[in-house]
């Protein structure tokens, strides 16, 4: 399940793998602009990805890198859009959902966060950090049955993660502990 997406549909035909292959095209100037903003260089990093996707806009990753950009220079709303283009070129593409589930979360689109994680879910219900992102939504709206109902089978495939069962320590019942308990 944790594939490249162009991999998830099996074989294509040479049209398509050729259209595949030009949405990567500026794959090592979309690496540059990782790197300048993690330096630091946001705005750099920005100019960088804007020039890249004028020249491949089909790009899911050039967008959904441009989202991550944009969220770290504090401007949600261009995030947020960025985001959804990533995902409505890469509609099969959890990543891509749950990237925009955290930046409308951040935005303060909650409800909007909570369907971008259930779409993160159901597209790859093996990654039980997707569940644990939704699960901590339903736990700000006080919905704690609901969070464990999520937690309960997201924990089944990795029942000695240190990540999950550090952050079950906030779910106490899908932890399998008394209310209010904090695993240790």
């Amino acid at each position: 399940a944790n594939r490249h997406p162009s991999l998830n549909e099996g074989f294509f035909p040479v049209q398509h793998s050729a259209t595949r292959s030009m949405q990567d095209a500026w794959r090592a100037a979309l690496e540059e602009c990782m790197s300048l903003a993690q330096a630091g260089a946001r705005e750099q990093a920005r100019e960088k990805r804007m020039a890249g996707l004028t020249r491949s806009p089909q790009s899911a990753a050039g967008h959904n890198a441009l989202g991550h950009v944009f969220g770290q220079l504090n401007k949600l709303d261009e995030a947020v859009a960025a985001s959804r283009r990533a995902a409505a070129i890469e509609p099969r593409h959890a990543p891509y959902r749950a990237a925009l589930g955290g930046l409308l979360r951040s935005a303060g689109d909650l409800k909007g966060a909570e369907a971008a994680y259930g779409a993160a879910i159901l597209l790859d219900p093996s990654e039980p950090h997707y569940c644990l992102l939704e699960a901590h939504l339903l736990l700000r709206r006080d919905a704690m049955a609901e969070a464990t109902d999520l937690l309960r089978p997201a924990r089944e495939p990795a029942p000695w993660s240190p990540t999950l069962t550090g952050a079950l320590a906030d779910f106490p019942h899908a932890a399998g502990t008394p209310a209010g308990a904090r695993a240790t």
